[in-house]
């Protein structure tokens, strides 16, 4: 089997009618492997807005990624590149989903908090008791600065 692998942007010219030759070739074509990676889904992801048109436009390039790779897909563990399934479509909306953890940290683990009937972050770290040796170097001036020495060095 041939390994094919299309940068976003070929895709998208495929998809949008040139290379058409190229597209013959490829598409529903069981001799080619050609995976879409995460990194399409992040590419895709950039021009998100939500807007219902921009939507549209999306779920077609999202349609044609599926069509074409089979929804065989690349994406990095961190230690490895693995070839898996998964659904275009559902990359994206863990993405969209994501967004807001990664947007505003605080507000999301707070509202976390809120969801379990817990206090907000800042209140939890606040009611955690501080070693008295923590105190005293927050509180004594010689120590403050040695500890900035410190940590500037590391």
């Amino acid at each position: 089997m041939i390994k094919i692998y299309f940068d976003w942007n070929v895709l998208s010219q495929i998809k949008n009618g040139q290379h058409a030759e190229l597209k013959e070739i490829v598409f529903n074509n069981d001799r080619f492997l050609i995976p879409f990676s995460t990194s399409h889904i992040g590419d895709i992801f950039a021009s998100y807005t939500g807007e219902e048109k921009q939507s549209e436009n999306i779920n077609s390039d999202l349609q044609f990624i599926s069509e074409l790779t089979h929804n065989q897909c690349l994406f990095n563990t961190g230690k490895n590149i693995v070839l898996d399934t998964y659904s275009p479509e559902e990359l994206l909306q863990q993405r969209i989903d994501d967004k807001d953890i990664l947007e505003n940290p605080l507000e999301f683990f707070n509202a976390t908090c809120a969801e379990l009937g817990m206090r907000n972050i800042f209140d939890l770290f606040n009611n955690i008791p501080l070693d008295k040796k923590v105190i005293e170097i927050i509180e004594n001036p010689e120590y403050a600065k040695q500890t900035n020495s410190f940590v500037s060095q590391t």
